[in-house]
């Protein structure tokens, strides 16, 4: 669920970056913390705690992978 969640964020920073070119890689950083902050305390850590809904929120938060 980690890969998944960091996916989602890298995503997210790259659309942020294409969006906002004024952005500092300073400014991605500070960004890119608080929403690994966000995952680790919103999603993380309840799933250590629920380890039976794991199956179903790696359903829900499933992103396609890319083949090198």
């Amino acid at each position: 669920m980690r890969n998944y969640s960091r996916a989602v964020i890298e995503a997210e920073l790259r659309r942020l970056a294409r969006k906002v070119p004024s952005l500092r890689p300073n400014d991605l950083a500070v960004i890119d913390a608080a929403l690994d902050e966000l995952a680790e305390s919103l999603l993380l850590a309840r799933l250590r705690s629920l380890p039976q809904h794991t199956a179903r929120l790696k359903r829900l938060f499933d992103t396609p992978r890319e083949n090198s």
